[in-house]
């Protein structure tokens, strides 16, 4: 038969070259006509041609990205597509999106779940108002709201008493750059430290901002920024009376942590109207070194200086005359110096310096065997209760 000589080819023109759109993506007449071809085509006459119908479906775009700051609402301007981004050569085609989502963050679509539909998104032929839907957002397509920056001015820190921390009080500014009534959802707070713990004026402090609130995401704090502000000294009011035993010097050196930051002390020195033991006056009172964070507000006006207790007394006499005698002796202080004191030994009879040997001495009336020592007329020194000593009689020469 014939039929392996004669074959047909059709071609199709779309009524429009254009999507047609009503409520969705709708049909479209498409003009069929046929032609014969093979050997034996002459011998017949081609189908005659007929109209059909099919979709012309839009070409999805591709790397379509657009970026805006934050302004309260999902709106980006209109912005020229490329033949990179799947725009046919020779047309103009620009793209104004208004994205359901208002919010910080990258969309594909207003809700951050499937493409855009079209209520979201129109494309303009050129720049005339005329509109097709030629064009659909394509899987690869974005379009991203930043953060808005925010300034802030009036920003204040406070001086402060030295409390052997960096933090510094920080009373925030107003903050500026809220769309809307965006400033019913975000809020600001700082924290501020300064450049080191201690006392000084003009110090600089480092003020950090962060942002609270529903809509806080949607704005970027405002950025870093220094300021001055004073850490004042810590006035100590020393109310501890100053004590120590008797060493010959009118000052009192007190190592302290009244009134200081939990874990630090300082070192004073009180100085008195006498180096003498009992109560005396305070006149007046000084850091031993120079303690930057703290100042003496006052003081303690007296301080007491106990008298100077000897434990311990051994020594040596040649045989002497009468019942009593005195010597003076050195005696070490506390702090390297060394004083003479006089002391008074007394025996029971003057027989007892005629032999030789080793006496116990005793605070109270002594036995044969013993001397009782007492010191002489100076009320900076006693004779502790527990006292030891031995006083050694030398042999004649």
């Amino acid at each position: 038969g014939d039929e392996t000589s004669v074959g047909v080819m059709a071609t199709g023109t779309f009524a429009s070259k254009d999507v047609a759109y009503g409520l969705g993506i709708e049909k479209q007449d498409v003009t069929v006509s046929y032609a014969l071809t093979g050997a034996l085509a002459n011998n017949y006459i081609a189908p005659v041609g007929e109209t059909l119908q099919a979709k012309i479906n839009p070409k999805p775009l591709s790397n379509v990205h657009l970026e805006k700051v934050y302004d309260g609402h999902g709106r980006f301007a209109r912005t020229a597509l490329t033949t990179a981004q799947g725009i046919i050569a020779g047309e103009s085609i620009k793209i104004y999106v208004d994205a359901i989502g208002a919010n910080v963050g990258v969309y594909k679509d207003g809700n951050e779940d499937e493409d855009f539909d079209f209520n979201e998104y129109v494309l303009y032929i050129g720049d005339t108002e005329e509109q097709t839907v030629n064009y659909a957002w394509g899987d690869t397509c974005t379009v991203t709201i930043k953060a808005k920056q925010l300034t802030i001015s009036g920003t204040t820190v406070a001086d402060k008493v030295y409390d052997g921390t960096t933090d510094a009080t920080v009373m925030t500014g107003t903050l500026a750059g809220l769309i809307g009534t965006d400033e019913l959802s975000v809020g600001v707070s700082a924290t501020g430290t300064f450049a080191d713990k201690n006392a000084g004026s003009d110090k600089t402090v480092t003020i950090v901002y962060s942002l609270t609130g529903a809509l806080a995401n949607n704005y970027l704090a405002p950025k870093d920024e220094t300021a001055t502000a004073t850490i004042n000294k810590k006035e100590l009011d020393l109310t501890e009376v100053p004590s120590r035993e008797y060493n010959s010097d009118n000052r009192i050196q007190k190592l302290t942590s009244e009134g200081c930051v939990e874990g630090e002390n300082v070192v004073v020195m009180y100085f008195l109207d006498s180096a003498d033991a009992g109560d005396r006056t305070v006149t007046s009172c000084s850091f031993v070194a120079g303690y930057e964070n703290y100042s003496i507000k006052s003081y303690s006006a007296t301080a007491t200086i106990t008298q100077k207790v000897i434990t311990e007394f051994n020594t040596t006499l040649t045989p002497q005359t009468g019942t009593s005698v005195s010597i003076s002796a050195s005696v070490d202080l506390d702090n390297g110096k060394t004083e003479t004191v006089n002391f008074k030994f007394t025996v029971t009879s003057e027989s007892v310096w005629n032999h030789a040997g080793e006496l116990t001495l005793v605070l109270e009336k002594p036995l044969s065997t013993q001397v009782k020592i007492e010191i002489v007329d100076n009320p900076n020194y006693k004779l502790a209760y527990n006292f030891v000593g031995t006083l050694t009689i030398a042999e004649s020469e």
